[in-house]
């Protein structure tokens, strides 16, 4: 995160988040960024964080968050949630652990996971660690890549939430392919 990143935790504010890729080297493919396209979505619908407007570039990506106020989730929720970010089969594993937990009277270790899930939602933090560590770990699995892929910490820059700002972030991610030649 950069030192502009004063507002990270408040609840229903707009990011413009920017990271690159390491050595700005082009790694990115089609097919590289509809893996991580999908890998946005997912943990969007995860943390609960909104994504305004993207543009992925083959070295780096543009992204405008729309962090909402955090809501109540219950044990439900965070289960469909984590499907959505781990795939249905790894819920329904969670699921029949948090059941053996409960049989054997382990509330705690109930508590500690549910937990834990809840503090990674509503945070654009965790959402980018959740992304570019995933991310990460696909494409070196793929590509028998091995390191980091980014370039250190992601920006984060406050918008104000006015239509005049927003607007004006969200003309220069969708121009952002434009001026790098990387699009007509």
């Amino acid at each position: 995160m950069s030192a502009s990143n004063f507002r990270n935790g408040d609840p229903n504010t707009v990011h413009h988040v920017t990271t690159r890729i390491a050595h700005r080297v082009y790694f990115l493919g089609d097919e590289q960024k509809n893996d991580l396209m999908s890998m946005l979505r997912r943990a969007s619908e995860f943390s609960g964080v909104v994504m305004l407007g993207w543009a992925l570039l083959n070295n780096h990506l543009h992204l405008l968050l729309y962090l909402p106020f955090p809501r109540q989730v219950d044990e439900s929720e965070v289960l469909i949630r984590f499907a959505a970010l781990k795939g249905t089969r790894a819920a329904e594993a969670r699921a029949k652990q948090l059941s053996e937990w409960r049989a054997a009277g382990d509330e705690c270790s109930v508590g500690r996971w549910l937990d834990a899930q809840r503090r990674r939602m509503y945070d654009v933090g965790e959402f980018m660690k959740i992304v570019k560590q995933w991310f990460t770990e696909e494409y070196n699995r793929r590509e028998a890549h091995v390191g980091t892929l980014w370039e250190g910490v992601y920006h984060d820059k406050f918008v104000p939430m006015t239509m005049a700002d927003m607007s004006s972030v969200l003309a220069y991610v969708d121009l952002n392919p434009i001026r790098a030649a990387a699009c007509s």
